[in-house]
């Protein structure tokens, strides 16, 4: 499980490995996940899908009203660099953006615009059944409660 996130910049992602309750909504009994990314940034979309494509029970905890972070949110000229070393989701990514765009049946489509990049990102997140709490800020003073220097439970702001 460690070597699926080893690749996913920690800058980038805060991620919360442990059985963690999430505190349910007006009287739902808290939900169980393996893994909570806090933050759905595509980092943590992608870090969600490699773990839910492992078998494990995932959530994603986004602050804010939509995924994706700045590549759903006007940064449509991603910085590639070396393309042919673009693999595994990353370049399912593109691949999919190709898809919706339809360029060239050989040629690889690097530049999605935000929305179509949001598509994507949600059309993975449902495939893999990944649960995501929008509007869901981690409570700044007892927001996570640990048993053993492991983490039991998380409190979000509204609940």
């Amino acid at each position: 499980m460690q070597n699926i996130f080893r690749s996913v910049s920690r800058f980038f992602l805060v991620t919360i490995l442990a059985l963690v309750a999430v505190a349910g909504r007006a009287g739902n009994p808290p939900a169980e996940f393996d893994v909570v990314i806090y933050g759905g940034t595509a980092s943590g979309v992608m870090a969600a899908v490699s773990a839910a494509r492992e078998g494990q029970r995932v959530a994603i905890l986004e602050p804010k009203n939509h995924i994706g972070g700045m590549v759903t949110g006007g940064l449509s000229r991603t910085d590639i660099g070396r393309r042919e070393v673009i693999g595994g989701l990353a370049k399912e990514l593109y691949v999919r953006t190709s898809a919706i765009y339809r360029k060239d049946k050989d040629t690889m489509y690097w530049f999605p615009e935000p929305h179509v990049a949001e598509k994507i990102l949600n059309d993975l997140i449902k495939e893999n059944n990944i649960q995501v709490f929008y509007q869901h800020r981690l409570k700044e003073k007892g927001g996570v409660k640990k048993k053993n220097g492991r983490i039991t439970e998380i409190v979000m702001e509204n609940g």
